[in-house]
């Protein structure tokens, strides 16, 4: 495969998610917000959960995920949530490594 071949097929896929996440923005946001769900795992293996609010925008949304990965100990990720999701929104936070060595 050449090279550039290879870089129209990345490109096409890059697209496709792209608007993939237009469409849930379009979807799920409530007026002129989108919901978010954060999970980050840290270097010593704890799982932190929070949530946000951001304008209903996919520059909104990049923007945001850039400052969370700017931020980040460790791998995330970022969940778009309806209003009623982000309302009854209850994921805890875990310790993993205290879970394992029961500390």
């Amino acid at each position: 495969m050449s090279n550039l071949n290879y870089r129209t097929r990345v490109d096409d896929f890059v697209n496709q998610q792209k608007e993939s996440l237009v469409k849930e923005i379009k979807e799920k946001q409530d007026g002129f917000s989108t919901y978010i769900g954060i999970v980050q795992f840290d270097c010593d293996g704890v799982e932190f959960t929070s949530r946000a609010i951001i304008s209903a925008s996919i520059h909104a949304y990049e923007e945001f995920d850039e400052q969370v990965h700017m931020e980040a100990e460790g791998s995330y990720s970022l969940s778009i949530l309806t209003r009623e999701e982000y309302a009854n929104w209850n994921q805890p936070s875990i310790d993993h490594r205290a879970e394992k060595y029961n500390y």
